[in-house]
């Protein structure tokens, strides 16, 4: 079953998608509640792959009402999703409330709702962002050493949340972090794409050339798995990152990736984030 599952995060939602029914019909033969939760919650990811963000949200709201009719310790994973899609869908109220429902518990997932809350805060321009910060308590990944999966997932909602404040400096240091990050082999997380990630600690350190090479691995990535609401956050942050360079050519080509993004995020539902792309377009 891991293995099977694990593909979603790794460039092959599809081989999920085709081994997930099997699962589920063992699980409910022997009425392995836990097991059909987190099967409920990969349909989530996969549903969010496919850049179907409605049914992902129905899909969320199931896996949920399972888990709290069940009494599962699980269900907060699901509330966890519920928040990304809603954060996809620019709904942030909903998102932080899904965030903060509940204590997290510990597991090898904890971290990912603090440190995802505080990387909304810091896309919304929210002022609590700083705060959520500096008072962080999730832990980051140590170098060098086998790591819970929460551990990494707060690593790029760090990177994200830093770069959104404009705290570079702060983001280049986690630069080593994240390039082992992408050595696990893993592509992404909803709804953070590794590389991209990568990319912007890399930019955030002035080393542009590595940065560029991770930003064009995101796009392909993202675009063959495919991702597709990972998609047009992979070609945003490119832009952003030619824009900051600001070499010859840079600009236009910035605005031919915001042009590709926008017509995504319109066409997914995805409307802050549009909005930002526009935002940023008419600034060229």
């Amino acid at each position: 079953m891991r293995d099977s599952i694990m593909h979603a995060y790794c460039g092959r939602p599809t081989q999920t998608a085709q081994d997930l029914s099997e699962i589920v019909r063992l699980a409910e033969k022997i009425g392995h509640h836990d097991v059909l939760l987190i099967c409920k919650c990969f349909l989530i990811v996969l549903a969010t792959a496919q850049g179907d963000l409605r049914q992902a949200q129905r899909d969320a709201e199931a896996a949920r009402n399972f888990g709290e009719q069940h009494g599962l310790g699980w269900t907060f994973l699901a509330e966890q999703l519920k928040s990304i899609n809603a954060y996809l869908r620019g709904d942030f109220r909903e998102a932080e409330r899904w965030y903060c429902h509940r204590e997290e518990p510990l597991s090898h997932m904890s971290g990912i709702a603090e440190a995802n809350l505080f990387a909304l805060w810091a896309e919304a321009g929210d002022e609590r962002a700083l705060g959520a910060w500096t008072q962080r308590r999730w832990k980051l990944p140590r170098a060098g050493e086998l790591n819970p999966n929460g551990a990494w997932i707060a690593l790029a909602a760090s990177v994200i949340g830093l770069a959104s404040l404009g705290r570079r400096d702060e983001a280049a240091e986690l630069r080593p972090l994240t390039e082992e990050l992408v050595r696990t082999g893993a592509w992404i997380y909803p709804p953070y794409a590794f590389r991209t990630v990568a990319g912007i600690a890399a930019a955030c350190a002035g080393d542009w050339p590595a940065a560029e090479e991770h930003h064009l691995t995101a796009i392909h990535q993202m675009d063959t798995a495919p991702y597709r609401t990972a998609q047009p956050m992979a070609r945003e942050w490119y832009a952003r990152m030619l824009l900051d360079r600001n070499a010859p050519g840079d600009a236009t080509k910035a605005r031919d990736l915001l042009t590709e993004a926008l017509a995504m995020y319109e066409s997914i539902g995805m409307p802050f984030h549009a909005s930002r792309t526009r935002l940023t377009m008419e600034k060229l």
